[in-house]
């Protein structure tokens, strides 16, 4: 148990930090997700 909670605890602060920085970088996330929709159409 306290294994696996040491290996889950950077696991979500580093989900948390990326949903922040999503949120702050909304334009090149949208971007980003354009892309990739481009890319997987092709």
């Amino acid at each position: 148990m306290c294994q696996r909670s040491r290996i889950y605890i950077p696991v979500h602060t580093l989900g948390y930090w990326y949903l922040i920085t999503n949120i702050i970088n909304f334009e090149q996330v949208n971007n980003l997700n354009m892309a990739l929709s481009f890319a997987m159409k092709h």
